[in-house]
């Protein structure tokens, strides 16, 4: 009795199941084609860029400390664009038919370790829409924290234009079809 599969076991058995393999294979990857190209809606993102600056006098020079505090606002910042307080008035603006909870999953609020720049990202099923979407929650926090913090420099350093976010970040087609593919091997084998 043999334990072990030589390797020639494994290449006459790879050979017997080779049209099973390339046929669920391709089986798989046409399903990912279908469900990437004509039943999963596509979805793009737009981003835009801000940030806070406090009045200053053009005698006084930024301090660290000071450098500091506004590092430390920007957490602050992007809680209040999260917050539903602006999430419903953008949703008033613009007429959507959701809670401020789900406006939330749409958007993506960032600033980079160290930076005093915020990004507002946020997605839609058209580039428009989501640029539309991500300039009227920069617009709110605009009108909005002069307000609430009683800052009145918020400089928008990029507005989202939807020129810019033709391409959809999802379905991803390739990949979709790339693990379709892996799938459909290791499924045969």
């Amino acid at each position: 009795m043999k334990d072990s599969l030589s390797i020639q076991d494994i290449i006459q058995t790879l050979k017997k199941r080779s049209v099973f393999i390339i046929g669920i294979t391709i089986g798989l990857i046409i399903i990912a084609v279908v469900l990437s190209y004509y039943v999963i809606a596509p979805t793009y993102q737009s981003s835009s860029q801000f940030m806070v600056i406090e009045q200053q006098n053009d005698n006084i020079q930024f301090s660290i400390s000071q450098i500091e505090t506004n590092l430390e606002l920007i957490n602050t910042y992007m809680e209040i664009i999260n917050s539903p307080y602006i999430l419903e008035q953008v949703i008033d603006e613009l007429n959507l038919s959701i809670t401020p909870e789900e406006l939330r999953k749409e958007l993506d609020v960032t600033s980079g370790e160290n930076s005093q720049v915020v990004t507002v990202s946020a997605i839609g099923k058209s580039p428009e829409s989501a640029a539309l979407l991500t300039n009227t929650v920069v617009e709110q926090f605009q009108r909005t924290i002069p307000d609430i913090m009683r800052v009145e420099n918020v400089l928008v350093l990029s507005e989202a234009k939807p020129s810019l976010s033709r391409e959809p970040i999802a379905p991803r087609p390739m990949m979709n079809m790339m693990i379709a593919a892996f799938v459909g091997i290791a499924t045969g084998i």
